[in-house]
């Protein structure tokens, strides 16, 4: 993420504690957390979060709430889209025996309930230092779902000790997943004699189908046929995933685009490149919260929906867009099409600013890719354009 968004954190934290007792927690600063620590599952916060804190700190609370919200909602892409067969009965059957507590399975309630206390104190102190911005009351919740649960009964992973089998094994992690951290999944490959550790920059968590280069997934598939060493030089060419630069609050405060490959046309002006601008980033904001976070329908940043408009049977996807307002004072309408068959999306959509209005048609030949170009053609307040614009989709 761009600049030092530790300070960025430590300066909104500030703000959020404010009448907030000293060892108290405050909601927001809470929901900024678990933001923070699920970054890794579909990466809203290193796409938004450096421009949510620094808009947060000029008075524009709009950005970083939406995406304290969604963090607490649990959209994190996958997970969300998934959540239907998930059983939360069955993954609280599995943790609450297998994984360590901070208290013993095999004691009574109450007493339980004084070891968490006690190790929630003894914790809340070790690890005061290494959380900061955040306090360590904010990251480490003394709440246990299991709590009273059965003990039980045969070996759990922590009585059978470190036999690891002598098998080839590949632990394969993103670089930017927050849920495994790099030591841990470390600590795992150390113990199996014959592993390899393979870190995917700029990924999150589960890095073989969030890869969008395909380069893990190739990577495991080759580990898995066992056809000879295992070649990782594509993780060369990983991508820096497109980092949203600001969130205007008006027309005016759009930064005009400038052009892909010196296209841009010289008789464009200012307004014009910011109209273009609002269109991109429209549309990428509504594109990320669509295919990222797998919502079948939503809200614009600051008003007007959007939502799925496949037909049955389509294998290309269509979302309709309705009014959607990036800025107070512009409006977006329009349909966006993604093709199955090539990642390539086109769009065609009308837009309203205090400039005027325009009606431009929007083509990226890979939406999947990080650092993919989109062609701008149509009319733009009368005039006919044809340029090019970072895209800044990152899907």
């Amino acid at each position: 993420m761009s600049g030092d968004s530790v300070a960025l954190l430590a300066k909104v934290l500030a703000r959020l504690r404010v009448g907030i007792p000293a060892q108290g927690i405050s909601r927001r600063a809470f929901g900024l957390k678990l933001l923070v620590a699920n970054a890794g599952r579909a990466g809203s916060a290193y796409r938004e979060l450096p421009a949510a804190l620094r808009a947060y700190l000029a008075g524009d609370q709009v950005p970083l709430l939406r995406l304290a919200n969604e963090a607490q909602a649990g959209k994190y892409g996958n997970d969300a889209a998934e959540a239907a067969p998930v059983s939360q009965g069955l993954f609280v059957a599995n943790t609450c025996p297998d994984w360590p507590h901070p208290f013993d399975l095999h004691a009574s309630l109450s007493e339980q309930k004084r070891q968490l206390a006690a190790a929630y104190t003894s914790m809340r102190a070790a690890i005061a230092h290494a959380v900061v911005p955040f306090t360590s009351a904010e990251v480490v919740s003394i709440e246990s779902w299991c709590l009273g649960w059965p003990a039980p009964t045969g070996p759990t992973p922590q009585t059978l000790g470190h036999n690891f089998p002598s098998v080839p094994t590949l632990v394969l992690e993103g670089g930017l997943d927050t849920v495994t951290a790099a030591r841990g999944a470390r600590s795992v490959a150390h113990e199996f004699p014959q592993s390899r550790y393979v870190q995917v920059p700029f990924v999150g968590h589960v890095a073989a189908p969030n890869d969008e280069s395909g380069c893990a997934a190739r990577i495991a598939a080759q580990f898995l046929a066992a056809t000879g060493p295992l070649d990782t030089t594509c993780l060369a060419r990983g991508v820096v995933p497109p980092e949203v630069g600001a969130f205007p609050t008006t027309f005016a405060q759009e930064a005009p685009v400038t052009a892909s490959n010196h296209r841009q046309r010289s008789d464009l002006s200012a307004n014009d490149r910011r109209t273009i601008a609002i269109a991109r980033d429209a549309v990428a904001d509504v594109m990320w919260r669509w295919a990222k976070l797998h919502e079948e329908d939503g809200h614009g940043l600051r008003g007007g929906t959007f939502e799925s408009a496949s037909p049955p049977g389509s294998t290309d996807l269509r979302v309709a867009l309705n009014t959607i307002r990036w800025t107070t004072d512009t409006t977006v309408t329009g349909e966006i099409i993604t093709y199955e068959a090539d990642h390539s999306l086109d769009g065609v959509v009308d837009i309203s600013t205090p400039a005027g209005r325009s009606h431009l048609e929007i083509h990226s030949p890979n939406a999947l890719g990080p650092s993919t170009i989109e062609q701008i053609t149509g009319t733009l307040n009368g005039r006919e354009i044809n340029t090019e614009v970072d895209a800044k989709l990152g899907l």
